[in-house]
């Protein structure tokens, strides 16, 4: 598991197929996967050349509470397509497949969070303290 601040030291608009483009010309025959939770999948093929996102990685969906209901029909097609369902089939090559993962995560969404932090309310116990503290130190979601 890595971690790059490509994204970061762009400021410009950052589109998730950018970052990926970056990712893989720097591991090409690595597996690369972006994690997301379900109510982002749900919309995902709505996001900017969502296609070709799927060229670059894999996608694990993170389930949220009573979330993984799907009228979407490009969705519902997409992931009869691509699903496995064990994340070892994700090594087998470095793009392209969907893994979904049961998770219990806290009731709340990152859009909330982001608000809470805008209203400068306290989200703290929200959020891993890492995270947190990064969050404040480089005064993300604020207006500053």
């Amino acid at each position: 598991l890595d971690v790059d601040n490509y994204e970061i030291k762009h400021h410009t608009i950052s589109y998730t197929n950018d970052t990926l483009e970056y990712l893989r010309q720097k591991n090409p025959s690595t597996p690369l996967a972006l994690i997301m939770g379900i109510d982002a999948f749900n919309k995902f093929d709505e996001w900017h050349k969502w296609q070709r996102i799927l060229e670059l990685a894999h996608l694990i969906i993170a389930n949220r509470p009573n979330h993984w209901q799907t009228t979407n029909e490009k969705i519902i097609k997409i992931l009869a397509e691509r699903q496995v369902f064990t994340p070892k089939q994700l090594q087998e090559k470095p793009a392209g497949l969907i893994y979904c993962i049961d998770i219990n995560p806290l009731p709340i969404a990152a859009t909330e969070i982001r608000t809470l932090i805008k209203q400068q309310k306290d989200a703290s116990l929200l959020l891993a303290k890492d995270v947190w503290q990064y969050i404040n130190d480089n005064k993300l979601y604020t207006n500053q």
